[in-house]
């Protein structure tokens, strides 16, 4: 019998991706409850949403500076209505690979989500910079613009008042 040498790396490599098809599945599950039954989501405490986030710190605690689980969770997280969780997520992986534009997208909307505005505008514009042909970051990016502006105008008219 042939010895295999498996390095440390090797092992938690292969945790991280048994953890991220774990997380996955329940993530997949949790949708899928929402599309039958309507179920109110994370705000409310779903089970399977609340795991999810715990094996999101697990499996990017095992390899951190791997892309692909924080833009994987990051696209979870926003399909879920987890948006602060998306930010974190999305975040790192756009600090991972800054020439990914739909990272840069992901992380857009989910900063949109959050009302932080400015800062999603400046990532929709990055990832239109990055792929001018993103007709989905366009289109994003000027309904963020369109919020900016009238946040501006209720200022504005506020003060007037």
């Amino acid at each position: 019998m042939e010895d295999v040498n498996i390095t440390d790396e090797e092992i938690k490599e292969a945790e991280a991706e048994a953890a991220f098809e774990y997380a996955e599945l329940h993530a997949r599950e949790g949708l899928e409850h929402i599309a039958a039954f309507g179920a109110p989501g994370p705000e409310a405490g779903h089970d399977k949403f609340s795991r999810l986030a715990e094996e999101y710190n697990w499996v990017v605690g095992v390899a951190p500076f791997a892309v692909s689980p924080h833009l994987h969770f990051g696209k979870l997280f926003v399909i879920c209505g987890m948006y602060p969780q998306a930010v974190v997520a999305l975040a790192r992986a756009v600090k991972l690979k800054p020439d990914d534009s739909d990272a840069h997208c992901l992380y857009a909307r989910s900063l949109a989500m959050t009302d932080k505005l400015e800062e999603a505008l400046t990532e929709y514009t990055t990832a239109c910079q990055l792929d001018p042909r993103l007709l989905e970051a366009r289109f994003e990016r000027e309904i963020v613009q369109i919020r900016i502006e009238e946040n501006e105008r209720r200022v504005e008219t506020a003060r007037r008042n």
